[in-house]
């Protein structure tokens, strides 16, 4: 019994250091796995182990794909909503509706940068083209899904994954596959816009996981932290057809047919191009994404014509007489004075006039650092100083209000001192920031300092002119658009400097010209616009950084600054909506204490005008929607 019981404790001890040493070895494999795995991340990125070891944040398997994704915080509408909050989900469908454009074009290729483009349809307004997701109307930077059904993100934003719907389909009635959405990011990192090859040196790797699953994986940043809006950005990727896409690179991007749109998903396609002249888009019948909650209430109507024209006048004179549905007035003395027209009095056209509570965006002169003339702060300070607003004001009415930001009417517009918080962020910076308010001055005020400033620089006033020590003139180039309000307000401009002995030569171009010359920076000053969404981002790299000074970009002022640069690296990893602000406030001064901008004003009322027969969801006071194509429709006669 004894000897039993012996043996017994032994089988048992011998069973129990077998146990602890299999539960050993599978340490030893899982670490040697894991080490393994980071090496050959390492590797493959040719980077650090450490920075590789961040590729290991998988996403947790029990993790679900979600509806939506927000940058920060949680989406408004949960997975259960069944349509935007800011449209009509009883909106009667069918009909048609007529939209006017200025300018022209000669291409529906959006990525042909040496042409001119007929754009059908945004981000927030799908018409002919579809994505992996759309933004949400009401919220600074929500995505929800169209093209993909789910999106899932890793929790240090590493990578997202989408699962695409099944019932998704090209307008030829193909169906949608992740190869296709693998074609079309690397068609765009090739052949898109700037800001497509911006967002393919973050993308480290792109995994088909299987016929309707991808994921897109991300380098990490200089700190090994992530770009928490790149996976958002990702998600409003474009989706064409990869067999059409192959098609056109076998005949060169640029050269496929400029008449033929690329082939997408969209509610609706191409019915009719009338080259420069005339768009219609026809919605599609049994359109697979009809059900689809980002569409309740909007695909309204069955047609959308778009017309071009060669001025606002013309436009608007088309609207008077019924070949346009729907305005958009941006001009406020039109809009107080020239609104009493047969049709309004008779209650056939419809006038709404609402203020607004959105991004406005900055308009003004900018000017070209790399210009002789513009390359000195002093002078930049001097014009801006100089700059009188109250001509203007008098010009546009009692709508237009001066602007003195980069992002007005916004909570990143930096007008007062800032902030404790803000100011540990500017302690952070390459260089000390020297922003200053500047103060209410009168004319005469205005005008000894700017020539004060300008003396500094080389310049004096003498005999009614501006010049330098070797007798020339302080004479630019002002590149305007013929065709909008811009040879309007040059002329506002330009009376004012030539009090200051500057002269202007303004060249007055159309949009083609005006556009190629913008491009390949054939200009001293041109009178710009900058839109901002409720979230910006990486958008604001094509704005301000150096590494899209004097390239195909929105840098208009070819600004090169360390401040600017390292401000918008830091705004894409804002972890909160308040770092976020405070990222943008501190933005704003950079670019406020460079000088590179008049700025000229901004309207915060959303003006509309539309024939009777159109409806639309309820303007809301101080709201940021401003009603689309897709959400409104046609109430029969």
């Amino acid at each position: 019994m004894i000897l039993q019981k012996n043996n017994a404790i032994v089988l048992l001890i011998i069973e129990f250091f077998i146990v602890m040493f299999q539960k050993f070895i599978f340490l030893i494999l899982a670490l040697t796995y894991t080490f393994y795995g980071m090496a050959i991340g390492s590797k493959d990125q040719g980077r650090k182990t450490a920075s590789s070891a961040a590729y290991c944040h998988i996403i947790p398997v029990d993790q679900e794909f979600q509806h939506g994704l927000a940058l920060h915080g949680q989406p408004l509408n949960p997975k259960t909503f069944t349509h935007f909050r800011c449209v009509n989900p009883s909106a009667p469908k069918g009909g048609q509706i007529e939209l006017g454009r200025v300018g022209s074009f000669n291409t529906l290729n959006p990525y042909n940068t040496a042409e001119e483009f007929a754009p059908l349809g945004n981000y927030w307004d799908p018409l002919v083209v579809g994505y992996l997701a759309v933004r949400g109307p009401e919220e600074p930077f929500t995505v929800y899904g169209f093209v993909a059904q789910g999106m899932k993100l890793a929790p240090d934003s590493s990578s997202i994954t989408f699962k695409l719907n099944p019932k998704a389909i090209f307008h030829d009635g193909s169906p949608v596959t992740a190869a296709d959405v693998k074609a079309s990011y690397e068609f765009l990192a090739e052949h898109g816009l700037p800001v497509h090859k911006v967002i393919r040196q973050r993308v480290a790797a792109i995994e088909i996981l299987d016929p309707r699953t991808i994921r897109f994986r991300f380098a990490p940043q200089g700190n090994g932290l992530f770009d928490k809006e790149l996976p958002l950005i990702i998600s409003m990727l474009s989706i064409y057809s990869k067999k059409h896409l192959e098609e056109r690179l076998q005949k060169g991007p640029l050269n496929y047919d400029p008449a033929k749109p690329f082939l997408s998903c969209g509610p609706y396609k191409v019915s009719e191009v009338s080259m420069g002249r005339r768009v219609v888009l026809q919605k599609i019948p049994g359109y697979w994404g009809n059900n689809l909650p980002i569409f309740k209430g909007q695909l309204n109507v069955d047609q959308i014509g778009y017309s071009w024209f060669k001025n606002e006048e013309s436009l608007f004179e088309a609207f008077k007489r019924g070949l346009i549905h729907y305005y958009q007035e941006n001009n406020f003395s039109r809009w107080q004075k020239s609104y009493n027209f047969p049709a309004i009095q008779e209650k056939r056209v419809l006038k709404e006039e609402m203020p607004f509570g959105g991004t406005l965006g900055i308009k003004g002169f900018a000017m070209n650092t790399d210009s002789k003339w513009f390359s000195n702060i002093n002078v930049r300070k001097a014009l801006v100083i100089f700059f009188d607003f109250e001509p203007l004001y008098k010009l546009l009415g009692r709508q237009a209000c001066r602007t003195e930001s980069y992002f007005p009417n916004t909570e990143f517009a930096a007008i007062n001192d800032p902030d404790p918080e803000e100011l540990k962020l500017h302690a952070s910076l390459p260089k000390p920031i020297k922003w200053e308010k500047l103060p209410p001055l009168s004319p005469k005020e205005r005008k000894t300092k700017a020539l004060a400033l300008l003396k500094t620089c080389g310049w004096n006033l003498k005999n009614g002119c501006l010049t330098n020590s070797q007798g020339e003139v302080f004479c630019f180039r002002l590149l305007v658009d013929r065709t909008k309000q811009e040879p309007i307000l040059a002329e506002v401009l330009t009376r004012q400097l030539k009090t200051l002995g500057i002269q202007v030569l303004i060249e007055q171009e159309d949009s083609t010209a005006y556009a190629k010359k913008q491009k390949d920076g054939l200009y001293d000053m041109l009178l710009a616009y900058w839109p901002h969404s409720m979230s910006p981002g990486v958008e604001q790299k094509q704005s301000w950084h150096s590494c899209s000074a004097g390239k195909i970009s929105r840098n208009f002022c070819h600004i090169r600054c360390q401040n600017v640069d390292a401000l918008c690296e830091k705004l894409l990893l804002a972890a909160s909506r308040q770092e976020l602000i405070r990222c943008l406030k501190t933005l704003d001064r950079a670019l406020q204490s460079g000088y590179y901008v008049i700025p000229l004003h901004h309207t915060p009322f959303i003006n509309l005008a539309y024939w009777k027969h159109i409806g639309h969801p309820p303007l809301r006071p101080n709201s940021d929607y401003v009603p689309s194509v897709n959400a409104m429709w046609v109430i029969a006669q």
